[in-house]
Order: C-alpha cells, then structure tokens, then sequence
C-alpha cells in the first residue's frame, strides 16, 4: 500500500496544462523559465517541458535533445502529436 500513497501525493501534484501533465520537478523547471526565452531542453526524454511551454504560451521556440535514440523517438513523437514541429526542433 505504501506506493500507492506515494504515487496519490505526486499526483496531487502535477501541473495539467494542453494535454499535457508535468509532474513537481518538471513544473518547478517550468516555473524558472522567463517568458519569451528560447529553451534547450537536455536530457529531454518526451519533450513534455518544451511543449507544456510552447502551448502555455511562455515560449516559442526550443530544442528538445536526448543522448538516446528512444527517448528522441518518443519527443519527436510527442511534438508531432501536438503538431509543433515548426516550434520545437
């Protein structure tokens, strides 16, 4: 039972935004980016920070990037699902 309560607490956490769910670390990061910067996201694994940012409004343009094929698949996966491909590179 106790990871049940752990994952409860970290959902009652989360930021929603645009179809797009950003858990405590990510929506701290979130929350340190100044309007209109332009984003590099390293180490991205599904691209949700960029575009969680890019749907908000916050920014418009960013690089997601990963050292792994996998998760670059699945970022670029994520972008294209929310059609900002033109956005985010």
């Amino acid at each position: 039972m106790r990871p049940a309560l752990c994952i409860y607490i970290t959902y009652q956490k989360e930021l929603i935004m645009a179809n797009i769910t950003l858990g405590e670390r990510l929506a701290a990061c979130a929350s340190l980016v100044r309007r209109d910067a332009f984003l590099c996201d390293v180490g991205t694994d599904h691209a949700y920070l960029p575009i969680y940012l890019c749907e908000s409004g916050v920014i418009s343009r960013a690089v997601a990037s990963d050292i792994n094929e996998g998760p670059i698949l699945r970022a670029k996966e994520n972008i294209a699902a929310h059609r900002l491909t033109d956005r985010i590179d």
